[in-house]
């Protein structure tokens, strides 16, 4: 069988034999007799038998088989001569068999017509077009059976298959596109038939030149300043192009200027923003003429300037000469600037200095003052500032050079002296001693020890035979100057102080040094005082430096206010210094009590600049004002007293002392006392038992909020504060409205949060914790086991909330050993009132009550929490319901997380179903309130905290009980 391969080949043989392609008749006959190609040359045999059959049918000329030899030998094959098999001749004859036909036999000739060639009827016609122009050609011929085309591109020398054309095998070749390259090719028809093939006359192809076409039209660009733009354009059948520019409304011209201005693509040029509104275009030509591209405006940004090199930092030997360079593109103006300040800038224009506007700055002279100093270059346009790196001038110095050496000098004790001396390009000068047998060291004890002038200079005794010298010094090195020798003789007269002793600060058990300073001395004695209010120095030899100029004092809380002096003494008599108080810092308040009697101790301070002040209390000042007074007078008077230097906002306060609390109340402006006969009792035994003891002691005001707590890990699954475990973290301060904190527990087992105190709260109130950002109420008193029998007594709250025992816990955790602030506050949530009941009947409403629009009734007081009431009133609606409504003026902090429950005169208690601002609830015995109008009715509010608790049912399951509010929600 042939393959489609196979067909095409022999048609691209049998052509150019003369003949035309396989006819479909052939193809088939081929096939049938099972025709198939093995090798190249079976090519050339399968041809071979189609001529054959074609001469044998008459239907192809005779050179066809001569042709075919020729191309098979060209090819590498020789194909065996072989003729066609000339047909038997039939020829009908009457007679014989009836209707039969039967073959003559013998030697016979029969002469048959001869066939007729075709006969062309319409020659093709010579065309002449532009270039890549459409063109055909047509011809026309009768007697044939196929047509083909043929063309020569050399003159009609050779002529070849036009087969790279369409419809080259009908009467109209094309249409095709004329190249340029076609202009003179011939064409011509070959039409086959039986009497052989015709060529119609040759037809001549003149093909002109036409301008270059475009193809690509160069693009717009929008670029920042000194950005790389290129432009690119493309034509057909050009044989130059060149590109020009425009400036806007300027005459076009060579782009000669710029890199690649002769090729398709300009550039890359830099967008200098001389060039912002040029446009561009390119102009393809040939012989035919030119052809231009639209054209391309390029857009500009102007930006800052761009630093293109950095000056360098320089060094240069003190007198030498320095030039700094930097170089930018795009600036309208430069400055130099100078920074003579080091570490804390202060630039400024090197006005001063030569060429302080251009791109080099210098030469200019350097001395030793400019090292160190930076510069930098500022370059400037339309856009804004650019600036260079900052670069440091370094000057190189030579040794210090001395100009003026110290004098010795010799004086009386008491005098004052000084030495001075000079050098030239110096950066440092230090001064040093030297006693008669010692080493040099720093006189960095002297004023003016790091200057050209030391002193002045006290000239006591033990500098005499000292020597003193100037060291200067710059970074070639150290040069010094001579020695200078004092020399000190002693005066006949007392000691002189220069410097008394001042007053001294410190914390218990640390060290305080209290210093003299004095001229013609020869003996040093410190005294102290601890008496009040007439002082009673004494000789202290067991403290440190007793005899010298510096008195070393230990610092314990009992020494709080002593005082301390010194006596200089010398041959010639004693001077007595000024006396010195210390005064014992402490964060922790402490009282020293003083005992007066049997019956009255304490702390009282005396009239200002007196010495009517008894016992000690430190630090005194509390809340911005002084504590004047703490005492306890257990007589008949039986008090408690403390007393302040101004008055303080707080109506309560609370003294923990000794492990015991102690309330007082305002009585005065700045008074407070407390008359129970217990706590007076007790108080006096604490002062009594601690006479000019220092006891530990603080003062809260009740209510206090904030607190610090240092949490600690008490157990696996619990964290905070428990006051009774050596390690079990802290609380500051420990009580809240006079109720010591015992502890503050998160549990992960158990899910609760538990709050020890030794005292109960107000029943009225309710107890709420925060602690990083987290709010903790809602707890519940419970019954406490005493663990501890020193606790004199111990009351637990605690909240059931996993969830919110988790989070406290994490939180501790998170914290452990840190202190940490925490607000703890016990709230009010129970309030009284008096309601005046008033009545206003509007014909349609009944209202009954206290009713602020309408002006009847009336509520004594408004205040709940830090909101108020405007009004409190039963109403009758349309619907001949009764409502009982709470109306607020202002809402209360943390309103929405109460449940409100009132009571009014002698009814039950009634849950208000809306947390909202205008409460009300259906009624149905409240309207007994319209007999009570114009009496006072007591009224109580109660804000109970909605509290929660975690059940985990038999399925695993968690369910959140709490205090439902609202009708349509059940648990």
């Amino acid at each position: 069988m042939l393959t489609q391969e196979n067909i095409d080949e022999i048609n691209r043989v049998l052509p150019l034999t003369g003949s035309v392609r396989l006819t479909k008749d052939e193809i088939d006959y081929l096939n049938a007799i099972d025709t198939t190609v093995y090798q190249d040359s079976d090519i050339y045999l399968i041809t071979q038998t189609v001529l054959l059959l074609r001469l044998r049918n008459q239907k192809c000329g005779g050179d066809a088989l001569s042709r075919l030899h020729k191309l098979a030998l060209s090819k590498g094959f020789e194909l065996k001569e072989k003729k066609p098999k000339p047909k038997k001749a039939i020829i009908p004859i009457i007679g014989g068999m009836v209707g039969g036909i039967r073959p003559v036999t013998g030697d016979f000739t029969l002469e048959l017509p001869t066939p007729i060639p075709p006969e062309v009827i319409k020659q093709p016609k010579s065309m002449t077009i532009d270039e890549e122009q459409s063109v055909s050609f047509s011809a026309e011929a009768i007697n044939y059976n196929s047509v083909w085309w043929e063309y020569s591109s050399d003159s009609g020398s050779t002529w070849l298959y036009a087969d790279g054309i369409p419809n080259w095998q009908t009467t109209m070749l094309g249409p095709f596109v004329t190249p340029l390259i076609a202009d003179g090719y011939k064409f011509k028809a070959m039409f086959d038939g039986e009497g052989g093939v015709t060529a119609s006359n040759i037809a001549v192809l003149t093909v002109k030149m036409i301008p270059p076409q475009v193809t690509l039209h160069p693009v717009l660009a929008d670029v920042d300043e000194w950005e790389m733009v290129t432009f690119t354009a493309g034509a057909n059948e050009y044989d130059s192009v060149k590109w020009m520019r425009s400036a806007a409304g300027v005459a076009w011209e060579d782009a000669n200027m710029l890199p690649n201005w002769q090729t398709e693509t300009i550039g890359p040029l830099e967008a200098v923003f001389d060039l912002d509104g040029y446009s561009f275009k390119a102009v393809f030509s040939n012989d035919a003429g030119d052809s231009e591209t639209t054209s391309a405006l390029l857009t500009i940004h102007q930006i800052k300037p761009v630093i293109i090199l950095n000056p360098e930092s320089f060094t240069v030997t003190d007198g030498g000469m320095a030039t700094f360079t930097a170089v930018a593109k795009g600036y309208d103006s430069v400055v130099w600037k100078v920074n003579a300040c080091g570490l804390s800038p202060c630039w400024e224009e090197a006005i001063d200095l030569p060429n302080y506007d251009t791109a080099e700055l210098g030469p200019f002279n350097v001395d030793r003052n400019l090292d160190g100093y930076e510069y930098m270059a500022v370059f400037s346009n339309n856009v804004g500032d650019s600036m260079t790196s900052i670069v440091v001038l370094t000057v190189d110095d030579v040794l210090p050079i001395i100009t003026e050496q110290p004098i010795s000098l010799s004086v009386d004790e008491g005098e004052e002296v000084s030495f001075s001396s000079l050098s030239s390009n110096f950066d440092n000068v230090k001064w040093m001693k030297k006693p008669v047998a010692g080493d040099w060291i720093e006189a960095s004890d002297i004023d003016g020890w790091n200057t050209v002038l030391l002193g002045p200079i006290g000239a006591v005794l033990e500098l005499d035979g000292y020597s003193f010298k100037s060291v200067f010094d710059n970074k070639a090195g150290e040069t010094e100057t001579d020695h200078a020798l004092l020399s000190v003789s002693l005066p006949q007269v007392p000691p002189v102080i220069i410097d008394q002793p001042y007053d001294q600060s410190g914390n218990d058990s640390d060290t305080v040094t209290f210093d003299i300073d004095g001229y013609n001395v020869l003996t040093y004695k410190w005294q102290e005082s601890s008496c009040e209010p007439t002082p009673c120095f004494v000789d202290v030899p067991s403290f440190i430096g007793w005899e010298t100029r510096s008195l070393q004092v230990p610092v314990e809380k009992i020494g709080h206010n002593f005082q301390y002096r010194c006596v200089l003494g010398n041959d010639y008599g004693e001077t007595m210094s000024d006396s010195a108080i210390l005064t014992v810092n402490t964060d922790q308040r402490y009282i020293v009590p003083k005992v007066f009697s049997s019956t009255f101790a304490g702390y009282e301070k005396g009239a200002v600049g007196g010495d009517n002040t008894y016992g000690i209390f430190n630090p005194t000042l509390f809340e911005g004002v002084d504590v004047t007074k703490l005492v306890a007078n257990s007589s008949a008077s039986n008090y408690i007293i403390l007393a302040l230097s101004d008055e303080i906002e707080s109506t309560k306060l609370t003294i923990s002392i000794d492990g015991k609390n102690f309330r007082v109340n305002k009585v005065t402006d700045t008074g407070y006392t407390n008359s129970n006969s217990s706590d007076v009792d007790s108080l006096m035994s604490t002062f009594s038992g601690n006479d000019g003891i220092p006891i530990d002691l603080d003062i809260y005001i009740n209510g206090n909020t904030d607190f610090i707590i240092t949490p600690a890990a008490i157990s696996a699954s619990s964290a905070g504060y428990y006051a009774f475990n050596a390690d079990g973290g802290s609380l500051k301060p420990i009580y809240i409205d006079g109720i010591a904190i015992f502890s503050i527990l998160a549990s992960t087992s158990g899910g609760k949060i538990t709050v020890e105190l030794n005292s109960e709260i107000d029943s009225k109130s309710e107890l709420s914790i925060k602690f990083n950002g987290e709010t903790y109420d809602g707890f519940i008193a419970r019954p406490t086991r005493l663990k501890d029998l020193t606790k004199a007594s111990s009351y637990k709250y605690e909240l059931s909330n996993q969830a919110k025992a988790d989070k406290l816990y994490a939180d501790f955790t998170a914290v452990i050993g840190v202190e940490s602030p925490m607000t703890i506050e016990v709230r009010q949530t129970s309030f009284a009132y008096t309601l005046t009941v008033g009545k206003r009947d509007t014909g349609e409403q009944v209202f009954i009550g206290k009713n602020h629009s309408y002006s009847i009734g009336f509520l004594e007081p408004t205040e709940i929490l830090d909101g108020s009431i405007e009004d409190i009133f039963m109403k009758l609606d349309s619907y001949g319901d009764y409502k009982l409504h709470l109306v607020l003026d202002s809402e209360p902090t943390g309103w929405y997380s109460y449940k409100k429950e009132i009571t009014i005169g002698t009814l039950a208690p009634i849950t208000l179903n809306s947390s909202s601002t205008s409460a009300y609830i259906t009624v149905t015995e409240f309207n007994y309130l319209d007999g009570e109008v114009g009496t006072d009715l007591p009224v109580s509010i109660k804000l109970l905290p909605v509290l929660t608790k975690d059940i985990t049912t038999k399925g695993g399951a968690t369910l959140e009980v709490g205090n439902v509010q609202d009708r349509d929600k059940t648990a």
